[in-house]
């Protein structure tokens, strides 16, 4: 009776936290990529998509336009884009993934909620889906035309 009972605790203990890791963190604020510079001439720039339907495109080196730029790409891409987060549950992704190739360009998110906030470092080296989300973020957020407003 008592092995029957040590069994079944430890089973309960992951089924509880399995269970929690299911709780989401609340409605998206914001969501950022940021790719990194690499020891040669990679772009080094920021996209972040707010829930205001705000498209922001910070330039950093190694890209056509430095500087803060701003678009509004309308309420309902940004929310495909937090519906895409968080379908694919990047508030469950690790905090960090081994980066084995240290001269490769970084690709960070930062997944702003009301009352908290996920960073993801090395999101290259994560699942595949990272990536396919970093693609969406690019595709609205991405500095490539003139219909970006400098930012002061």
């Amino acid at each position: 009776m008592i092995i029957a009972v040590l069994f079944f605790i430890p089973a309960d203990a992951r089924h509880k936290k399995r269970k929690a890791q299911k709780v989401t963190k609340g409605p998206i604020v914001s969501v950022m990529i940021h790719h990194t510079a690499c020891f040669g001439r990679c772009p080094d720039y920021k996209v972040e998509i707010s829930n205001d339907g705000t498209a922001t495109y910070t330039g950093i080196r190694f890209v056509t336009d430095s500087g803060v730029f701003k678009k509004n790409i309308g309420i309902k891409r940004a929310n495909d884009i937090f519906n895409i987060v968080m379908a694919n549950r990047l508030d469950t992704c690790k905090k960090m993934y081994e980066n084995r190739v240290p001269d490769l360009p970084g690709l960070y998110y930062t997944i702003k909620y009301k009352d908290s906030t996920k960073n993801i470092l090395n999101a290259e080296w994560g699942p595949y889906i990272l990536r396919e989300i970093a693609d969406s973020i690019e595709a609205v957020g991405k500095k490539t035309d003139n219909s970006w407003k400098r930012s002061k």
